[in-house]
């Protein structure tokens, strides 16, 4: 189920970026403003049109928690991870 839902955001989301790398009008300029708009008014689109497809019984989905360990496991993590990025940048 959860693969159905993420290729179903990913088509919305290609086709969102492929509607809006559309031309515009001969000899209409196109701002910024005008640009983020298309963007949202797209993004909306897709948005609703995927939400409509999808069951009525997939809206209750509730994801688990994410089983956390000790606040000094989680630094000793981090600082492992920030460790060994530091090394293989060095040694590249």
């Amino acid at each position: 189920m959860k693969r159905v839902m993420y290729v179903v955001c990913g088509i919305g989301l290609m086709l969102g970026v492929a509607s809006a790398q559309q031309p515009p009008a001969a000899g209409q300029k196109v701002g910024l403003a005008t640009s983020i708009q298309r963007g949202y008014a797209n993004i909306k689109l897709n948005l609703t049109q995927n939400a409509e497809k999808m069951p009525e019984a997939d809206y209750g989905f509730k994801p688990g928690a994410m089983p956390l360990g000790s606040a000094s496991e989680i630094q000793r993590t981090r600082t492992m991870k920030s460790v060994s990025l530091s090394v293989s940048s060095l040694s590249g």
